[in-house]
């Protein structure tokens, strides 16, 4: 009997271990450096460094998502990199009834990659967009002088499921190593996560 009770509480406290270390809901585990595609390995895009003491750009936005009428989350930065003036922005649009109800959302845009997450603030967990979000980024002043001449920059998002980045599926991506801008029109952006450009070698 007393080996029973001994066996029980074990197993409970083996299921309340795993519960306590299990990712809350509406948090994003960004592994870049060990993400891979199914095509190999992906170099992420860097932000320029500030000239001032500003060492990294964190911007958001959050709002209030009718589900109904769909809505849009719009962030942006401007600042003086070593080699000249910075300016990231990017604008998620969410389509009427791309969401199964209203919910708060967040986007963020920056850190040390040219890379962002779309967050569902206080929502269900595993809720997904019914349809895509619309995803359009326009960088420029980047240093994208370690692209080599034939990579192909795609944008990428992080599926969960997996823990991978994928290539994310849009109209037109574009970019110029001499001007530094980087832009993508209209990708797609399947579920809440986290979003990168970047090439493979």
């Amino acid at each position: 009997m007393v080996k029973i009770i001994n066996v029980l509480l074990i197993c409970v406290l083996t299921l309340l271990l795993l519960s306590c270390t299990e990712n809350p809901p509406t948090s994003i585990t960004d592994n870049s450096a060990q993400s891979m595609s199914s095509a190999g390995a992906i170099t992420f895009i860097p932000l320029p460094a500030s000239s001032s003491l500003k060492k990294e750009i964190q911007i958001s936005d959050s709002k209030a998502i009718d589900a109904e009428k769909g809505g849009k989350l719009e962030v942006s930065d401007t600042y003086q990199g070593k080699n000249g003036t910075v300016t990231v922005s990017a604008k998620l649009t969410i389509l009427a009834d791309a969401l199964p109800c209203d919910e708060t959302l967040t986007m963020t845009l920056g850190e040390e990659t040219l890379s962002g997450a779309v967050n569902v603030i206080f929502g269900p967990h595993g809720t997904k967009f019914v349809k895509p979000a619309i995803l359009n980024i326009d960088a420029h002043g980047l240093d994208l002088s370690m692209i080599p001449p034939n990579a192909n920059v795609q944008l990428y998002y992080l599926n969960l499921d997996n823990n991978k980045y994928e290539l994310m599926a849009v109209k037109k991506t574009s970019f110029d190593i001499k001007q530094g801008q980087i832009k993508c029109q209209d990708g797609q952006l399947p579920h809440f996560s986290r979003y990168a450009f970047g090439y493979v070698k």
